[in-house]
């Protein structure tokens, strides 16, 4: 069986996951949910033709840099830590510390893999996915194996010449997914958000009970896609760098 393959990526994906479960999920309630509850909480349904406007403005960039910085850092630290397998004997400590002094590099990735993808998708949308799919892995690579962008971006080019078409296969696959999970996760929490406001009333100000419940659940559900993702992507890579597609 080929061992670039849905079925034998997702399995060890989850178990890698399980296997340093604690860990990750540490690093996603602290990274990824608590950064999105105090955006939305900031945010507070405002138009973005509102954000960064008024006496808010200095709050909403805080919200907005916090998201990106706890974001990128995250990535790194999770791809580090699923590529060796552990901390390799050293505290979590020490990859905060490596993700920030990779984080210049991380964020430029991201905002080459942008730029490349945003204007893919100017000429017609298929070619911006094409785009996205062979920088993919770039991320991971910065993470742990490759700290200059634009090698990290000539790897991953590299890495998924041949299986273009498969790898953006897997990633929908993925995206897709989560996305009918996210939906359904958001209907239980509107639901009992709907419920509770409905029990405990609605404040003069501020959150109720129903919207702290729907707020939650929501950055839950996006903590947990931003793990199973990052972990799926650099499972990948690692896949892509052991076999590569001349082998086939």
């Amino acid at each position: 069986m080929d061992p670039i393959s849905f079925g034998q990526l997702w399995p060890r994906t989850v178990a890698s996951v399980r296997r340093h479960g604690e860990m990750l999920w540490s690093l996603a309630a602290a990274f990824l949910f608590l950064p999105q509850l105090l955006f939305a909480r900031q945010m507070n349904d405002r138009p973005p033709e509102q954000w960064f406007k008024g006496e808010l403005a200095i709050g909403d960039g805080v919200a907005v840099a916090l998201v990106i910085l706890c974001s990128i850092l995250s990535q790194i630290m999770m791809a580090r830590l699923l590529v060796r397998d552990g901390t390799g004997g050293q505290p979590l400590g020490h990859d905060l510390k490596a993700a920030f002094r990779l984080f210049p590099a991380a964020l430029a990735v991201l905002m080459l893999q942008g730029l490349g993808t945003g204007f893919g998708l100017f000429l017609l949308i298929l070619p911006g996915l094409w785009i996205f799919t062979r920088l993919s892995l770039a991320m991971p690579l910065v993470a742990t194996d490759q700290p200059d962008p634009i090698n990290a971006l000539k790897t991953s080019w590299s890495l998924t010449s041949g299986r273009t078409f498969k790898v953006f296969g897997m990633i929908f696959v993925i995206i897709l997914g989560f996305m009918l999970l996210s939906v359904g996760i958001m209907g239980i929490g509107a639901a009992l958000g709907v419920i509770s406001t409905i029990a405990a009333g609605t404040p003069a100000e501020g959150w109720g009970v129903g919207r702290w419940l729907f707020e939650l659940l929501n950055a839950g559900a996006s903590a947990a896609f931003g793990t199973f993702y990052v972990a799926f992507i650099t499972t990948l890579m690692m896949a892509l760098k052991k076999h590569p597609a001349d082998h086939f």
